[in-house]
């Protein structure tokens, strides 16, 4: 459902790419670093290099269910992991925990790797499902972010934007 058509409605993917890569650009300077939160592309891994390429800055990946022959197309000095803890409380992840029938398809986050410290959760995966909630994780409350394009106006934000918007 993304907004990139052709005039007889179509899914327009090289103009969706273009926009993207754009505004990425021009949110993100060479010495940024970009926390994604996964899927980085869909379709062919061969074509995501020529992508990477043109894109500023340096992408701590968290890797998604689609992302898939990384040392092809990551720049030097990129970093992809499984999920990220910032000390300040933040769990990046890109399956967001207790995700439906998405659990057993994709692998469901086990809620012992959320440190007991963490008091939110950012992920992808969802697309445009929601672009906050919560999640109870033995009994304990967290909110949960959608930091997936589809929700966040297809432009990179910077935490403190994507607290604010909800």
């Amino acid at each position: 459902n993304r907004p990139f058509r052709t005039a007889d409605g179509q899914l327009d993917v090289p103009a969706m790419n273009r926009h993207m890569i754009e505004a990425w650009n021009s949110r993100v300077t060479d010495d940024d670093l970009v926390i994604h939160g996964g899927d980085f592309g869909m379709g062919s891994w061969k074509e995501w290099a020529g992508f990477r390429a043109q894109l500023n800055g340096r992408l701590l990946l968290v890797k998604g269910n689609h992302d898939r022959k990384l040392e092809h197309w990551l720049k030097p000095g990129d970093v992809a992991v499984d999920y990220f803890y910032t000390r300040d409380g933040y769990f990046i992840t890109h399956v967001p925990p207790h995700y439906g029938d998405h659990a057993q398809r994709y692998g469901e986050l086990p809620i012992w790797n959320v440190p007991l410290e963490a008091h939110t959760i950012l992920c992808g995966h969802v697309h445009n499902s929601w672009a906050q909630t919560e999640v109870n994780l033995d009994g304990r409350k967290i909110k949960c972010y959608n930091i997936g394009v589809d929700v966040r106006g297809y432009v990179p934000l910077t935490l403190e934007e994507i607290l604010e918007q909800r």
